[in-house]
């Protein structure tokens, strides 16, 4: 439920999620509830409909959701279930559900901020990403995929990594590697960095109307380079490759002082299942060179072949990449994934 501007608050649906209306500012509150950490369609669900909700009042200017723990947000990066990863087409409802759910985050009216301050994974990543800003708070973590989970688990975060650079993301969707709160913000996978104790401050503001970005940029901090960030050149000249295997022999090729690095980012991709790294390879890619509703429906194209055919492994690179090349490059097998236009942009209010 949606508490009024006297700071009343109520559990959404069950979810353990507080949303509330602070004069000029909508919040959400995120507590740890049965699911720990996990975002969920009922959570999405009614992070959207308050949402939409205020973006129709003229008296809220935007929105802020935080954590009501320190050193917990939003983590869906663990593997799904066998029974769910055996249920193959059954479950393409759901992905629809979440990729739409992204793409009506990304078209919100009004803009809204999320204190990450803790880790980050999985599809609430993608979810999170879609927001206008992404303040890295103290334990920031991001993780685009849990132990003994893929990045085929992981809905939505296609576009954002391949903004970080086609390479880079590469990297963070083939290993799962964590990024840091300063490789964060040096990729732009979060828009600044604050210290801990401002969340109260920043609430207090955006509650008396003060336009955010100026509200965020005054408790901006600086966080230095990051160690995934001092690899950028590397990584673009090894990872940006046109095909997986052409990528892995150029980081086996690197020498010097990086030699070493570049062999263990070799291993770790070479570990992953020959169709599962070309798909991925291939999907991240191409999701840099489009905008995020062309992305996402290449993530449903994936997702779509991999209900069809699951448990297919290629027993040859030149097949998968084959594969790969067709999977991405025609329509989701039982029809293309439906993205409206919601006629709603992101503002920069204030």
């Amino acid at each position: 439920m949606e508490g009024s501007s006297s700071g009343a608050a109520g559990q959404a649906g069950g979810t353990d999620l507080d949303i509330r209306v602070e004069h000029a500012l909508g919040l959400f509150v995120l507590a740890p509830g049965n699911e720990g950490s996990r975002l969920g369609a009922a959570r999405r669900a009614a992070i959207l409909e308050a949402l939409e909700r205020q973006g129709r009042d003229p008296l809220v200017y935007c929105g802020l959701v935080r954590s009501a723990v320190a050193g917990a947000f939003l983590d869906d990066g663990d593997p799904r279930p066998k029974a769910e990863q055996e249920a193959g087409g059954e479950r393409l409802p759901e992905v629809r559900a979440a990729l739409g759910d992204i793409w009506r985050m990304d078209r919100h009216v009004k803009p809204v901020a999320a204190l990450i301050d803790g880790p980050l994974g999985g599809t609430a990543a993608g979810f999170v990403q879609a927001m206008v800003h992404k303040v890295a708070c103290e334990h920031y973590r991001l993780m685009p995929f849990g132990r003994g989970a893929s990045f085929l688990d992981t809905l939505g975060l296609a576009h954002p990594l391949a903004r970080a650079g086609v390479g880079m993301g590469r990297l963070l969707a083939l290993t799962g590697r964590p990024v840091g709160r300063a490789d964060a913000v040096g990729l732009g996978l979060a828009t600044m960095a604050i210290d801990a104790g401002e969340t109260a401050t920043i609430e207090a503001a955006l509650a008396d109307a003060d336009p955010i970005d100026p509200v965020l940029d005054a408790r901006a901090r600086p966080v230095g380079e990051g160690p995934l960030t001092r690899l950028t050149g590397m990584i673009e000249e090894t990872l940006g490759a046109p095909s997986v295997g052409e990528g892995i022999a150029r980081l086996r090729a690197v020498g010097g002082p990086l030699a070493g690095e570049a062999a263990a980012i070799a291993g770790e991709i070479e570990a992953r299942g020959v169709i599962e790294r070309s798909l991925v390879w291939r999907l991240v890619g191409e999701a840099a060179s489009g905008d995020l509703r062309s992305a996402l429906r290449l993530e449903y194209r994936v997702q779509a072949w991999c209900a069809a055919h699951g448990g297919r492994q290629a027993a040859r690179t030149a097949e998968a990449e084959r594969i790969a090349a067709e999977v991405l490059g025609s329509p989701a097998e039982g029809g293309e994934l439906d993205l409206p236009d919601l006629n709603v942009a992101p503002a920069a209010i204030g």
